[in-house]
């Protein structure tokens, strides 16, 4: 029998270990954040290159149509993103609170990181909103 044994306590990381792992994460949420930054305006520089394609002087109805399953189609990627990295932000959030307690400070805001994505992903939906009304209206005429 185990019984003899003494029961394992796990305290949680040393302070110095947690230090270098807030570092690590800090980072790894500061790339990532950039990196949705330039999704951001890929997508932004999409949406508005076709809108000024499509709403251009001269610009043929019968290009409204196609355009306008394109950016729908943007418009989903871009929300998905936004709930992926949302439930990322949330995530890192959690080990973030829990290493920066474990140091002894004060826990990283995260707050603006997630209204950033949650305003994103409202903006995604405005524009799909918009783009399948428009798609609507080009298959009534």
């Amino acid at each position: 029998m185990d019984s003899a044994r003494p029961p394992v306590q796990n305290n949680g990381p040393s302070q110095d270990t947690a230090a270098k792992y807030l570092d690590l994460y800090l980072g790894l949420y500061k790339h990532h954040f950039e990196l949705f930054l330039k999704g951001l305006a890929l997508y932004l520089g999409i949406i508005g290159g076709t809108a000024a394609y499509v709403y251009r002087d001269g610009a043929a109805t019968s290009a409204r149509v196609p355009l306008s399953v394109f950016v729908i189609f943007v418009s989903l990627l871009a929300a998905g993103g936004c709930m992926v990295s949302l439930e990322w932000v949330s995530s890192m959030d959690r080990i973030i609170t829990r290493l920066s307690t474990a140091v002894g400070l004060e826990p990283f805001p995260m707050r603006g990181a997630r209204g950033i994505v949650m305003t994103v992903m409202l903006g995604a939906v405005v524009v799909l909103l918009l783009s399948s009304y428009n798609l609507w209206l080009g298959l009534r005429s």
